[in-house]
């Protein structure tokens, strides 16, 4: 297996990134179901509900996407977290075993 290695603010970035990515891609999908919505007032007929299927689907997919994407940004904080507080951990340990051998 591979090994991979980070830091701090590259994790802290990434979480930042995929966050506004969210947040865009909810408004994204709240501005098109305005608009279908305003679409679908005078529209009537087959293809209007064919359309409305497709819409729905559409929909459907793209908040699964965008609830990836929320989990990311959970779990890349989460990560951030844990990775702050062991270096801190490990920075204490250190320090008093070198206070120890220097005493």
């Amino acid at each position: 297996m591979g090994q991979y290695t980070t830091s701090q603010e590259a994790m802290q970035q990434g979480a930042v990134k995929v966050d506004d990515a969210s947040n865009q891609i909810q408004g994204h999908i709240s501005n098109l179901r305005t608009e279908v919505e305003t679409m679908m007032g005078g529209w009537r007929g087959e293809a209007s509900n064919a359309f409305t299927g497709v819409h729905q689907a559409f929909e459907q997919q793209a908040t699964k996407i965008n609830n990836a994407l929320r989990q990311m940004h959970e779990a890349l904080v989460s990560t951030h977290r844990t990775y702050g507080t062991q270096e801190s951990t490990q920075t204490e340990t250190l320090s008093g075993l070198a206070g120890q051998i220097n005493s």
